[in-house]
């Protein structure tokens, strides 16, 4: 890993190097500096946080990745023992439960127990400007190494889509992040009553439903909380004000869709 480093100043004297982003105010990409100063300047690494401040490509993380997926050895050259590698990738500390269930925190890295039925190994972080996220399938020897110049990317599920690809599932069937964001893309969209009477939308924000209601009389934007994770029900309910008011949405043939809020029949209009 000859171009990893540590240096801003090594970084910035690579001709091949990225450009950082970040999101303005509209959330608009920007180009953006460097966050960390260079090591060379702070002999005391005081500005480290947990992120490290290490600085690679995806072709250099591909061979770390390599490393761990032949437990220590690369190229033929054992780099770390055996053991010490199975103790990195063995989770120690529980942590809250993932879509597959059990999900634990080894040394470095985090290891879900039960992903299609056998142990993913991944890790992931960001500093605002750039984000990695590196993923493998010790039983089956195959990994994922993402990055990107900006943070907020979903490095996550493209890389289990990435696995269950390469381990013959149909992403779209097998990963539960996808299937949820194909449901949550149906739903989403303009709706209206019976002649247009009356309007609503039903917007993705950060992840979660929102039902948003603007009419003469009064203004509602509220969160629309599933009745269950993988949204198969397609029952929510809007929360405002610590009353919750059921919402229903009921998907016919040819892509038609109808939202039941109170005592009003919606009917999607377009996206």
């Amino acid at each position: 890993m000859r171009r990893t480093t540590l240096s801003k100043n090594d970084y910035l004297k690579d001709a091949d190097r990225m450009t950082p982003h970040k999101r303005d105010a509209d959330g608009k990409p920007v180009p953006a500096e460097f966050p960390y100063p260079n090591v060379g300047d702070n002999p005391e690494f005081a500005f480290v946080a947990a992120a490290g401040g290490i600085i690679s490509s995806v072709r250099e993380l591909t061979r770390y990745l390599a490393m761990n997926i032949d437990m220590g050895t690369f190229e033929g050259t054992q780099i770390l023992g055996h053991e010490l590698m199975k103790e990195m990738q063995t989770p120690y500390a529980e942590r809250s439960q993932t879509l597959y269930g059990s999900y634990g925190y080894g040394y470095g890295w985090g290891v879900t127990e039960d992903f299609l039925g056998t142990k993913m190994v991944s890790h992931g972080g960001s500093i605002l400007v750039s984000t990695a996220h590196l993923a493998f399938v010790p039983e089956h020897k195959i990994g994922v190494a993402l990055a990107s110049n900006i943070a907020g990317f979903q490095h996550a599920t493209v890389a289990e889509g990435v696995l269950a690809a390469l381990m013959g599932h149909d992403p779209e069937e097998a990963v539960p992040t996808l299937r949820i964001w194909g449901k949550m893309k149906t739903l989403t969209g303009k709706y209206e009553t019976y002649k247009g009477l009356e309007k609503a939308e039903v917007v993705n924000r950060g992840g979660l439903l929102y039902l948003v209601q603007k009419g003469s009389v009064s203004d509602l934007v509220a969160p629309l909380i599933p009745e269950d994770d993988m949204l198969e029900t397609n029952r929510f309910y809007a929360w405002s004000d610590g009353v919750r008011q059921p919402v229903e949405f009921v998907i016919e043939s040819g892509d038609r869709v109808d939202l039941y809020v109170e005592r009003n029949r919606y009917h999607k209009r377009g996206a």
